[in-house]
């Protein structure tokens, strides 16, 4: 009996949160989406264009390699190592 009744109770409550209506919206969410959506065609034309990586190249190789192997012969970028410098690469960032 007591299972009966748990079990009961627990397909009440899940159908009782899964019936939930969605909430209607709200006339300021939306001014904000369009707010953001703005923000981003500005940015669109003002995308930064990565430049394609540069590999090492390596001989005698009999089959092609893998994606890992061909990540792993890439060489290293302007802000790695040494060169990383945190107020630089946030500035290229913001561009």
């Amino acid at each position: 009996m007591k299972k009966l009744l748990y079990g009961l109770f627990c397909s009440l409550v899940m159908l009782a949160g899964c019936s939930a209506k969605e909430e209607p919206e709200v006339q300021g969410q939306t001014q904000e989406e369009d707010a953001v959506q703005e923000n981003t065609v500005e940015t669109e034309a003002d995308a930064f264009e990565p430049t394609e990586p540069e590999y090492y190249e390596i001989e005698g190789v009999d089959r092609e390699l893998s994606d890992v192997e061909k990540d792993l012969l890439r060489k290293p970028g302007i802000f790695s190592g040494e060169n990383y410098n945190e107020e630089k690469v946030n500035e290229a960032i913001d561009q």
